[in-house]
């Protein structure tokens, strides 16, 4: 088995230089994730993937089992490993404060997806925005996009990480994204498409549970 390194979600490089990893971190997030990624992988637990999301400049704060209050400290992101073990779709949850308990998926749709896909999702990544229209007056910009996605893939030969902003699927009729549609109907996109909603879906149905 190859070893695995997360590189941190595709958020930041982990370093000596973070010191320790505090509970509320984003280097904190990033070990909690190595670590779970890893465990699966000595239990050859070969299907996996993860998958984060976050958006810029929104803090979260959470009563732990403590009774202490963890905060994001400077962006709230929401990871998950999502796999198949003993024949069943799994995910585990955690962001900046730790580690929720596995949850079973409803159905093997995004296992499904994945596995149908995984070629491509592994191959290439969402392309920046791109516009061949030339910024020649100010324009007041009324949406701002503060939100991205990561993913890090895995195979025999190592990992694969990828990250795209949400502004990257908009498409401005004053300055076109030339890589709009390609972008849209990337696997990627539409990976998410299906785990967004679902992760919601559990949240809103109180079944992520802090370990």
């Amino acid at each position: 088995m190859n070893r695995i390194f997360i590189c941190c979600l595709g958020l930041l490089l982990m370093s000596s230089a973070y010191g320790q990893r505090k509970r509320g971190s984003i280097a904190y997030l990033d070990s909690i994730a190595k670590q779970q990624v890893e465990t699966l992988r000595t239990q050859q637990v070969d299907t996996l993937f993860v998958w984060a999301r976050s958006c810029e400049g929104d803090v979260q704060a959470f009563r732990m089992k403590d009774g202490k209050f963890c905060s994001s400290k400077d962006t709230y992101i929401e990871a998950a490993v999502i796999y198949m073990k003993e024949g069943k779709p799994m995910v585990t949850k955690m962001d900046n404060c730790g580690l929720y308990k596995p949850v079973a998926l409803p159905n093997k749709e995004v296992i499904d997806y994945y596995l149908a896909n995984q070629g491509e999702l592994k191959k290439s990544g969402v392309k920046s925005y791109e516009t061949d229209a030339v910024y020649d007056t100010p324009t007041a910009r009324t949406e701002v996009y503060r939100c991205q996605r990561n993913y890090v893939f895995f195979d025999d030969d190592g990992e694969y990480e990828f990250r795209y902003k949400e502004l990257d699927l908009t498409n401005d009729p004053q300055y076109p994204n030339k890589n709009y549609t390609y972008n849209n109907n990337h696997p990627q996109v539409k990976l998410d498409a299906l785990i967004s909603p679902l992760m919601d879906q559990l949240e809103t149905q109180a079944k992520f549970r802090r370990q």
